[in-house]
């Protein structure tokens, strides 16, 4: 079985995994896992909630992009699991299913490889793995199996903060919690439903063009999975072909440890 942890910049999820089903899960918000002991009870909790073959036939691996809390992480994992269940970390010199291709492969954000290594095992190659949480990625594996690149933009809560703390006058909008909700019309009647136009609606098509002009610079029209938790809003902006998959990046993951066997 595999222990997952997805460390992201908004929230930290933990997953018990059985290929290719999750048994149970939990998540927090990442910069409130400072301490041990809530790390521990976050782990304790996934742990309970489904049956285990023995903390021995546990395998952690962990795909984090805040390194603030990788350490408090792995110190819970050090004291719940046997010595002998040391971590497998997310990272590009591993065996992935795919080449990474790009200038500087040790700078691609372990969500990211997950992400594209998820929807190559979802879809197949070329595919563009599209997450939508915090940052809106794209990451794009092409046809011989090449992840190639892809592109970053601002989340919708990220541009709405943006917007709050780089002006005098304009108040802080939940655009997040909208977002899970419906969109706002297009024009706004005060200043706050302006902001949740501007960001929502500029949120989608931001996902539109992504999709649009890498298919065009791929010239095949790949397929599109998405992730992450926006996904599902997020996917009426994609056109066929396209699935959506909120748990990419846990896919990701226990394919990952698939591949990377212990001892291997």
């Amino acid at each position: 079985m595999i222990l997952a942890f997805d460390v992201g910049n908004t929230f930290t999820k933990v997953a018990l995994c059985d290929p290719p089903r999750i048994l149970s899960r939990a998540s927090h918000p990442t910069d409130e896992l400072t301490s041990l002991e809530l790390a521990k009870s976050m782990i304790h909790a996934v742990l309970e909630a489904a049956p285990t073959r023995g903390a021995r036939s546990l395998r952690p691996v962990l795909c984090s992009v805040a390194p603030h809390v990788e350490e408090t992480i792995t110190a819970a994992v050090r004291d719940l699991l046997p010595r002998g269940a040391p971590i497998l970390r997310v990272r590009p010199d591993l065996r992935l299913g795919l080449h990474v291709g790009v200038r500087r492969p040790e700078r691609v954000g372990a969500d990211r490889l997950a992400a594209a290594v998820g929807a190559v095992a979802i879809a197949g190659a070329p595919v563009i793995a599209l997450c939508c949480g915090t940052a809106i990625t794209t990451t794009v594996v092409d046809p011989s199996g090449v992840l190639i690149g892809g592109a970053i933009a601002p989340g919708p809560a990220i541009a709405a903060r943006a917007l709050s703390e780089n002006t005098a006058l304009l108040p802080m909008v939940d655009a997040a919690e909208h977002w899970e909700r419906e969109m706002p019309p297009a024009i706004g009647m005060d200043t706050e439903e302006a902001i949740l136009s501007g960001v929502l609606h500029g949120a989608a098509g931001t996902v539109a063009a992504l999709v649009r002009e890498t298919r065009k610079q791929l010239g095949i029209r790949a397929p599109v999975v998405v992730g992450g938790g926006y996904a599902r809003l997020a996917a009426r902006w994609v056109p066929a072909p396209r699935r959506v998959e909120p748990d990419l990046i846990l896919k990701g993951i226990y394919r990952i440890a698939e591949l990377n066997p212990p001892n291997a």
